[in-house]
């Protein structure tokens, strides 16, 4: 079995990356392998033409392969929420939330993120403009995005938390809007998730495997809430020069582990691609998610987080 993310740096797909590395979907009876195809387009591309059995990417990058929604189904999150935040070089010293402070500014985004980094601007009537880059195919869009900033070459960019909170620590940047801390304009928190996602034609032929899946994922979200510094393993393999960041992130990314796919979550996604013309009209929620599975999605978050979740972030 064959699973396709659009970069290994990244804390957005660590959930899938640590089903297939901690040996979840090997004790669920399959041997999955990782493959990075980067953009997101060319994971979601292979999935298409079955080259690959699963993408663990942003849900709205599929949306481009799979006109309309067809064929594609949705079979868990991987956490909730947009995961990307919006960072600004250090020189330009803008507040948190404070986007229109980027008037002016070249902002590197991922061209698959475009949209949500245009939706972004355009609610806060900001005037910034966006820069988008090509992804170095040996490591994703992430470390291309920060080499651009470290180099001066940009003056913002729309990154994995991961890579944001390095940008951070070493001073080179400031977070502007990160949905999760309550940065930022909220309407954006359910334009995406992080997702694993399948053809509808693997789901309809191969229902055991399908639910064995997602439960590894749930398996994987589950170890790694309960002890962060098991995804230290995974951060010396894939992105050393970010593991010491790792931990905190986890634990951090936690409270947002949950493997359901809510009906706001499409709906919210479904305005934001039709706004962008990446979709004719309005889905129902049974054509994206593989309602199937939804009893594997477990609830392992405790009520008191779930509140403060939706408290904080405005679920």
């Amino acid at each position: 079995m064959k699973l396709a993310v659009p970069d290994l740096v990244s804390s957005a797909t660590l959930p899938a990356i640590a089903a297939v590395e901690l040996g979840y979907f090997k004790r669920a009876g399959y041997d999955a392998e990782l493959k990075l195809l980067t953009p997101a387009d060319n994971a979601f591309r292979s999935l298409k033409s079955s080259e690959v059995d699963l993408v663990a990417a942003l849900a709205h990058t599929g949306a481009a392969v799979f006109p309309d929604w067809k064929g594609l189904k949705l079979l868990c999150a991987l956490s909730q929420g947009l995961p990307s935040v919006l960072v600004a070089h250090s020189n330009r010293k803008v507040r948190p939330g404070d986007v229109r402070a980027l008037a002016g500014c070249r902002i590197a985004v991922a061209e698959s993120d475009s949209g949500i980094l245009r939706q972004m601007l355009n609610l806060c009537d900001s005037e910034a403009r966006l820069v988008s880059l090509e992804s170095n195919a040996a490591e994703g869009f992430n470390m291309t995005g920060y080499h651009a900033l470290a180099n001066g070459h940009v003056e913002g960019i729309l990154v994995d938390g991961l890579i944001a909170r390095m940008i951070v620590s070493e001073g080179l940047g400031t977070v502007v809007v990160d949905l999760r801390q309550g940065h930022g304009p909220k309407e954006c928190y359910n334009y995406t998730v992080a997702a694993l996602a399948a053809t509808d034609r693997f789901v309809s032929t191969s229902p055991t495997a399908t639910a064995a899946i997602v439960q590894a994922l749930v398996s994987a979200e589950k170890a790694l809430r309960a002890d962060p510094k098991i995804a230290l393993p995974i951060a010396d393999k894939f992105f050393p020069q970010q593991a010491k960041y790792i931990v905190e992130k986890v634990r951090f990314d936690s409270l947002f582990y949950d493997a359901s796919i809510s009906r706001k979550l499409v709906s919210g996604m479904a305005k934001f691609l039709i706004a962008e013309r990446a979709l004719s009209a309005e889905l129902l929620y049974e054509d994206v998610v593989a309602t199937q599975v939804m009893p594997q999605w477990g609830a392992f978050l405790s009520r008191s987080n779930r509140q403060n979740r939706a408290g904080a972030f405005g679920e």
